[in-house]
């Protein structure tokens, strides 16, 4: 396993002076804002190098509800997919949903799966996992939704990056979650929560000990990937933070 951090903590700031910060703190990887470069990919594989991190993948939004838009949408997570693999030799695209006014029909959840589905079976066909992260307040942020997903998608070619702190704030126990979809685990996001918000690892109410133990159990090797919405500390000593917990838990 490897430890990376997703850069949502520092908000605005330049990615440069992140990936620093993010150096400092001691991570290995980093979720990068890959989209954000398109055009000047030189410029983020100068500011990786300088820091010695590595991509462990984007996080991608998708929608997928509009038909005559869907394939639009798929081309464009397979095109991304692509750039990770070519350009930064990473085969994990993080992938999750949008937000809807809800309730919805099941023709509304089915049609979201037929596309990820399709984004899985193409990517697949390129050496790209595609890895859904759960979240609360989309489409997909309930355990039966969740099932749904699973339910409705090839467990051969699309997979889950699950948010741990997300499966809690929805009422879920992380580790019994990903024991049931444990074949399916490539990617994951640590994440803790307390008090309906987000706090840094190990203060919260999330079980890691479970978490713990379902890696074990798959002898998972991918990455480990801390993520703090926002945080009451500043960012570098929240990812300090963060870093140390996955060092002392997890042996990473």
């Amino acid at each position: 396993m490897r430890a990376g951090i997703q850069p949502i903590t520092w908000g605005d700031l330049p990615f440069e002076q992140i990936a620093k910060e993010i150096k400092e703190a001691g991570f290995e990887g980093v979720e990068a804002p890959v989209a954000s470069y398109i055009g000047k990919l030189d410029e983020l594989k100068r500011i990786l190098a300088e820091n010695e991190l590595i991509v462990t993948s984007t996080y991608f939004g998708l929608h997928l509800l509009d038909k005559d838009k869907q394939e639009e949408e798929i081309k464009s997570a397979v095109e991304m997919a692509k750039l990770l693999k070519n350009e930064f030799a990473c085969d994990v695209l993080v992938v999750a949903a949008g937000g809807v006014q809800k309730p919805v029909s099941k023709e509304v959840y089915a049609l979201f799966a037929k596309g990820c589905d399709e984004i899985g079976k193409r990517c697949k066909d390129l050496g790209v996992d595609v890895a859904f992260h759960n979240h609360a307040w989309t489409l997909i942020e309930t355990k039966e939704e969740i099932d749904f997903l699973a339910e409705h998608t090839s467990p051969q070619s699309f997979f889950f990056a699950f948010d741990t702190g997300h499966l809690a704030l929805m009422g879920m126990d992380p580790g019994e979650v990903m024991a049931e979809y444990k074949e399916r685990i490539r990617y994951l996001h640590l994440k803790d929560t307390k008090d309906n918000d987000f706090i840094e690892l190990g203060q919260g109410i999330v079980d890691f000990s479970k978490v713990k133990r379902v890696l074990e159990d798959i002898n998972f090797k991918g990455w480990l990937v801390a993520e703090l919405d926002r945080s009451k500390n500043p960012p570098l000593l929240s990812a300090k933070m963060q870093r140390q917990f996955i060092k002392e838990f997890f042996g990473v």
